[in-house]
C-alpha cells in the first residue's frame, strides 16, 4: 500500500531553479516476502497549462529516509504523469520489508526550472505530485521470488501539497522589542526582519493588526531600521489603531519590477523594521 507520509511537506512558497522536497509517501508490504518497487507513476497535481507544467521541474527524483538519491530514479519530465523506474537487484534498489509494520518512506524531490528570458519556468505556477489511484500506477515484486508483479493499489490517491513557485520570495521574522511592557509615550510595538529568498525583492505594503483594551494608540510609523543611527521612516502618513497600512503613495505594483518607491530588499542583505506609535491611557 501507498499512502502520503506524516513527514509529508507543507504547502509553501519555493524559489526558481532551486532544489526541494515536494512530497513524502509511504510504502508498506503489504506480503509475506520483501517487495522491490519496479516503477511508478507521479502525476501533477494541477495538469491546468495556465498554472502548471512538466516544464516546471527540470529534473525530478527520489531519495530514501537517509537521504539517499535512489538509484534510477532521477529523470526530466516530458508529461505531466512521467514513469519513474527503480533499478533492478542491485544494492541501490528500493526495498519494503515484510517485516517492517511501519513503511518505508520515499521523498520526491525535484530541481525547478529557472525563472527569466530563456528558461522554462513560470512565476505563481501550482507545484505538486500525486501517485493515482490506480494498480498499474505502482508496480513492484517479490524481492525473493522475483514473480509476481505486486501492485501497489491505494483507495484514494496519495495527494501531495500544492506549492507555490516565484523567482524569489519574502521570509518573515519576528524579533524581540526592547520591552513587552505598554507604557505611555512613544514605543516600538512590532519589529520583525524581513529576509529575501534566491533575489532581491521589492516590499510595496504592510498591515498590521492591534488590538487594545484601554490604550488608546496613534501615530503609527514604520521604519527601516536596518542600519544602525540611519532609521528611515516609511510611511508620510500616521496610520492609526486597529490598523496601520503602510503603502507608498501613487504605488500601482503590479509585481513586474521595482520603482525607487518600493523598499528594495537584497538577497545578499535581509533588512529589519519596526512599527512605532505613541501610547497613551496604559493600564498598570
Amino acid at each position: 500500500a501507498v499512502a502520503l507520509a506524516s513527514d509529508n511537506p507543507s504547502a509553501s512558497l519555493m524559489a526558481a531553479g532551486t532544489e526541494m522536497t515536494l512530497a513524502s509517501f509511504n510504502f508498506l508490504a503489504t506480503s509475506t516476502e520483501d517487495v522491490e518497487l519496479d516503477y511508478l507513476y507521479i502525476t501533477q497535481v494541477t495538469v491546468d497549462t495556465n498554472s502548471s507544467s512538466h516544464k516546471d521541474y527540470d529534473e525530478v527524483w527520489f531519495v530514501n529516509e537517509a537521504g539517499v538519491e535512489v538509484a534510477g530514479t532521477r529523470m526530466s519530465p516530458t508529461s505531466t504523469k512521467p514513469k519513474i523506474e527503480f533499478s533492478d537487484g542491485t544494492a541501490g534498489a528500493f526495498v519494503i520489508p515484510a517485516d517492517d509494520s511501519d513503511g518505508v518512506n520515499l521523498y520526491l524531490k525535484a530541481k525547478v526550472a529557472a525563472i527569466g528570458t530563456g528558461y522554462n519556468g513560470v512565476a505563481d505556477h501550482y507545484l505538486g505530485y500525486k501517485i493515482a489511484a490506480a494498480a498499474s500506477d505502482v508496480v513492484a515484486k517479490g524481492k525473493q521470488s522475483g514473480s509476481g508483479a505486486l501492485e501497489f493499489a491505494a483507495s484514494t490517491a496519495p495527494t501531495g501539497l500544492s506549492h507555490y513557485v516565484y523567482k524569489g520570495y519574502p521570509k518573515f521574522e519576528k524579533i524581540a522589542v526592547s520591552t513587552n511592557k505598554l507604557s505611555n509615550g512613544t514605543l516600538d510595538l512590532f519589529k520583525f526582519k524581513v529576509t529575501a529568498v534566491n533575489s532581491d525583492i521589492a516590499l510595496y505594503k504592510f498591515t498590521f493588526d492591534f488590538a487594545t483594551t484601554v490604550a488608546i494608540v496613534t501615530n503609527l510609523y514604520v521604519y527601516d531600521v536596518t542600519e544602525i543611527g540611519m532609521e528611515k521612516e516609511l510611511n508620510t502618513t500616521a496610520g492609526t489603531a486597529p490598523y496601520l497600512v503602510w503603502e507608498l503613495p501613487g504605488t500601482s505594483w503590479d509585481g513586474t519590477g521595482a520603482t525607487a518607491s518600493q523598499v528594495i530588499v537584497s538577497k545578499t542583505q535581509p533588512r529589519t523594521f519596526v512599527v512605532r506609535g505613541n501610547v497613551a491611557s496604559a493600564g498598570t
